[in-house]
């Protein structure tokens, strides 16, 4: 058997060398994404990051709907949200947009002064 085509190291080192891989190649960020959604599909950061590399490869719904993955795993993923506003309003859909940005505000805010107006524009 060859050793190179053993899976070694954590899901959390796959998901850090995607995170790197996306800085130099969509396209093998979204291959090694993909292989560690078949070993953990419930790991929100992972979808998090196909929707990223889809999206830099043009393919907007896909990232949209990888996105999606990723807020409903987590709602707390701040990025996630981020992402997903983004790519909703290149989309021209500006009410789903504007409310993805609202849950965004709400999870990247830690003050709580802040905190309750964050909850009134994300409801």
């Amino acid at each position: 058997m060859n050793p190179a085509a053993e899976p070694t190291g954590t899901v959390e080192q796959a998901l850090a060398n995607a995170g790197q891989l996306l800085q130099r190649s969509a396209d093998l960020a979204a291959e090694q994404v993909l292989e560690i959604l078949k070993v953990a599909p419930r790991e929100a950061r992972a979808h998090l990051l196909l929707g990223l590399a889809q999206g830099a490869l043009g393919q907007g719904e896909a990232a949209v709907a990888a996105l999606r993955r990723a807020t409903q795993l987590d709602p707390g993923l701040g990025d996630a949200w981020r992402a997903l506003a983004d790519h909703l309003m290149a989309m021209g859909d500006t009410a789903a947009a504007e409310a993805a940005q609202a849950r965004h505000l709400q999870c990247s805010t830690r003050d709580p002064l802040l905190l309750r107006p964050a909850l009134a524009l994300a409801e």
